[in-house]
C-alpha cells in the first residue's frame, strides 16, 4: 500500500495580490509491503487455535518546507526513512456451546527503524458468558502498541493528519483498555447490547 498527502498554506502580500509573503507545506509519504502466513487448527469441537507470523516493511517521508518572504527559505524535507516490523501471532479460542465461550491472543513484535529497535507484546482476552433467556455477559481487556505517531492537523488548522514513525525521542505508544457489556439475544433476531 502506499499513502500521500500534502497541504500548502500561503499568505499573500496586501499591496501584491500575486505576491507570496510566506508559503508553508506539510506533508507525509508512506509505502509498505507486507507478507503473512497463517496457521489454523481445530484440537476439539470446543477447541482451536491460531498461529502466525508477519513482517511489514515500511518508507516512509515526513515532510515540510516553509519559504518567508520570497528571500528566507527553509526547506525541512527530510530523506527517505526505512523501517520493519516483525510480528509473531497466537490465539486460543474456547467454546462450551450455551454456557460461555473466550478467546485469548497476543503478539510479540519487533520493530527496527533508525537505529531504534524494540521489542513488545500486545495481547488481548475476551469472554462472553451466557445466561438464561438470551441475556449475557461480556468482558475483553486489550494492550495494544502503535509505532507509528498520528498528529491531528484539524486543532490546528490543517485539513489532514501527519504520520510519523517512533524513535529514541518519540518511543511507540502503548494503550490498555477495557470493557463490560451486558448482551440480549431473541429469536426474532432481535439484538440489544449494553456496554460500560
Amino acid at each position: 500500500t502506499s499513502s500521500y498527502a500534502r497541504q500548502e498554506q500561503k499568505t499573500y502580500a496586501s499591496y501584491a495580490s500575486d505576491q507570496v509573503q510566506s508559503l508553508l507545506r506539510l506533508g507525509t509519504e508512506q509505502t509498505e509491503w507486507s507478507g503473512k502466513a497463517t496457521w489454523m487448527h481445530q484440537l476439539s469441537d470446543d477447541l482451536s487455535y491460531t498461529a502466525g507470523v508477519q513482517v511489514q516493511a515500511l518508507s516512509y517521508v515526513p515532510l515540510s518546507e516553509k519559504i518567508l518572504h520570497q528571500v528566507e527559505r527553509t526547506n525541512g524535507q527530510q530523506e527517505e526513512q526505512n523501517g520493519t516490523l516483525s510480528s509473531l501471532f497466537g490465539e486460543v479460542n474456547y467454546m462450551q456451546t450455551g454456557r460461555w465461550n473466550g478467546k485469548v491472543g497476543f503478539r510479540l513484535g519487533h520493530w527496527n527503524a533508525n537505529g531504534y529497535r524494540t521489542w513488545n507484546a500486545d495481547f488481548h482476552a475476551l469472554i462472553d458468558i451466557f445466561l438464561p433467556q438470551g441475556h449475557g455477559i461480556e468482558l475483553t481487556c486489550d494492550r495494544m502498541v502503535q509505532y507509528f505517531h498520528v498528529l491531528e492537523g484539524l486543532p490546528i488548522g490543517w485539513s489532514h493528519s501527519v504520520v510519523t514513525a517512533s524513535d529514541r525521542q518519540f518511543r511507540e505508544e502503548t494503550t490498555h483498555q477495557g470493557y463490560a457489556g451486558w448482551f440480549w439475544k431473541h429469536e426474532s433476531a432481535l439484538k440489544a447490547r449494553i456496554t460500560a
